[in-house]
């Protein structure tokens, strides 16, 4: 009916801006995990995401929401979680390790990701995080006009060629809000303009499994209950419908969780077959069913 059940004020003065949050429940309480940002005398907001580097998250937190009114917080900066090189860029890991080579404290460095809103999963008495990194990805060209004399006038400028989607960060956390283990999961060659969600994490067993479909391809790995990975990255080519098609464009291709080790992909695609007299090339709306095994 709408009724107001329990209300939580936070008594100290706030000093961590939100990023992206996401809510689980543990026994009667509420579980809230997501990424800060920066500090900053500004209140944070859920919109306008850009390339902006205020905009990016330099943490993550764990918040529960207990049933006595009580609240437990945990705050982590990227830069003291072990192992967060793996879900590092390429261009940062460089810049860290050259801080290092020079003698420079790597607590000392902010290490920072712009996120979507984060998959949350009651998982083997752990709770999951994972969140897609992403970053504006820009070309440069240059051209040259001339003037009324016949001058060479040159002219250089940006090209914004989409999101850059390059690694879903993996956190787990037990009930106390202490990092059991981190880890991540490489995206390769997702470039979209959609700012949207890609990668799925879903119980497989005792195991943790994401997947990803995109362009035709299905990638997906294991993950052991310790965090170690279970099996390697592995890519599949998902067959269409006649064996001579061929993929030309597509949009929208998603992976859902139906139920237990069966998914579903769905999406939007372009296809040419040269051996078809009509329709070609024809446009299409998937539906196709799959199972882990």
């Amino acid at each position: 009916q709408g009724n107001l059940r329990r209300q939580y004020q936070p008594n100290e003065e706030q000093s961590h801006f939100l990023a992206s949050i996401g809510f689980a429940f543990l026994e009667d309480d509420i579980i809230a995990l997501g990424a800060f940002e920066r500090e900053s005398k500004r209140a944070a907001a859920l919109k306008d995401v850009s390339g902006n580097p205020e905009r990016e998250a330099i943490g993550v937190f764990y918040l529960r929401l207990k049933a006595d009114g009580s609240m437990l917080s945990q705050f982590y900066r990227f830069n003291q979680i072990p192992n967060i090189d793996k879900v590092l860029a390429r261009e940062d890991l460089l810049r860290l390790r050259q801080l290092q080579s020079r003698g420079k404290a790597v607590e000392q460095t902010e290490i920072s990701f712009q996120f979507l809103k984060p998959e949350i999963l009651n998982h083997t008495g752990q709770l999951i995080f994972a969140a897609e990194a992403f970053q504006p990805q820009y070309r440069i060209e240059s051209r040259i006009d001339y003037d009324f004399y016949g001058r060479p006038i040159p002219y250089t400028y940006t090209i914004f060629e989409g999101y850059n989607f390059f690694n879903t960060l993996i956190v787990s956390f037990d009930k106390t809000g202490d990092i059991n283990w981190v880890n991540g999961f490489r995206m390769e060659d997702l470039l979209t303009f959609q700012l949207e969600n890609h990668v799925r994490i879903s119980k497989s067993g005792n195991e943790l499994l994401t997947a990803l479909f995109h362009k035709g391809s299905l990638q997906s790995k294991l993950f052991h209950a310790d965090g170690r990975a279970a099996s390697e990255l592995e890519k599949l080519k998902v067959d269409m419908k006649f064996p001579n098609d061929r993929l030309l464009d597509e949009h929208f291709g998603r992976i859902y969780p139906w139920y237990d080790s069966y998914y579903l992909l769905a999406g939007n695609q372009k296809i040419s077959n040269n051996r078809l007299r009509i329709e070609n090339p024809r446009s299409a709306f998937f539906l196709q069913k799959i199972v882990f095994e």
